[in-house]
């Protein structure tokens, strides 16, 4: 009964830090909650960033959309056409906003979810967002502990 009440305990507590509620519905993590995202060394952003530049040399409608352009670098459109768990946008300025886009991971036992925050920046002459800082976080799921978020690789 004990062990029951502590990993209850545990599982609230882990998850007052996913999401904290306000009448505004949900407020992002800060920035220093993720691992910034290195676009240059890290092989699955390569695809991304190849889109992104064609879609900007095409002028296709995307780039113009600061949430397509998160949802792109979070890996949608699927294969399987599933959709994120949850998409958050917040407008900093006319021309700055944050997106975070969490996913429910299914083909790995030590990950429940990972969620990207995307600050990005819109050009006044062209319209196109780009990425100013892009960050990545995991749910890890722990035995007997339950789920934890963390910048780090979960094992």
């Amino acid at each position: 009964m004990i062990k029951k009440i502590v990993r209850w305990f545990v599982f609230i507590i882990s998850m007052w830090g996913v999401f904290t509620l306000s009448r505004g519905g949900f407020i992002p993590s800060p920035r220093t909650e993720y691992r910034k995202i290195n676009f240059a060394n890290e092989r699955w952003t390569a695809k991304f960033t190849a889109d992104h530049k064609l879609a900007i040399a095409h002028d296709e409608a995307w780039s113009r959309d600061p949430t397509a352009v998160a949802l792109r670098l979070a890996g949608y459109p699927t294969k399987d056409n599933s959709l994120p768990e949850m998409v958050n946008f917040e407008k900093i300025l006319d021309n700055q906003v944050n997106v975070t886009v969490r996913t429910q991971v299914l083909n790995d036992k030590t990950v429940r979810q990972k969620e990207i925050r995307v600050e990005l920046m819109r050009s006044p002459e062209t319209g196109v967002w780009t990425i100013v800082w892009a960050g990545i976080k995991q749910q890890c799921v722990h035995k007997g502990l339950g789920f934890f978020w963390t910048a780090a690789a979960c094992s």
